[in-house]
């Protein structure tokens, strides 16, 4: 309800303050893994890998294929280059809750 609030008192100032900026995107909820993941061919699981292993090592979108196919899953390279447009932003924003600052 207060957001519902906020947002009112948005559209209607023309200019929207620091603190009703700042409730809206507390009040953001990360969408549950099921609906994520919902609708996709292959399993949560080789998604998440292969997103996973071309974010962290330096590995090209041909190398992951090649290391899927040795695992009996046959994809094609611009798949992994979807996903990896698709879910990067989203796993950014839950791995970005544990993260601490440097230094």
């Amino acid at each position: 309800m207060e957001v519902a609030a906020a947002l009112v008192q948005t559209l209607a100032s023309g200019s929207p303050s620091i603190f009703v900026m700042s409730r809206l995107n507390v009040a953001k909820k990360f969408q549950s893994m099921d609906e994520l993941f919902k609708g996709r061919h292959f399993e949560r699981e080789v998604i998440v890998l292969c997103v996973r292993w071309y974010l962290r090592f330096k590995l090209s979108l041909r190398d992951l294929v090649e290391m899927m196919a040795e695992r009996s899953l046959a994809l094609a390279h611009t798949t992994i280059m979807r996903w990896v447009q698709r879910f990067v932003p989203e796993f950014e924003k839950r791995w970005n809750r544990f993260a601490r600052k440097a230094g």
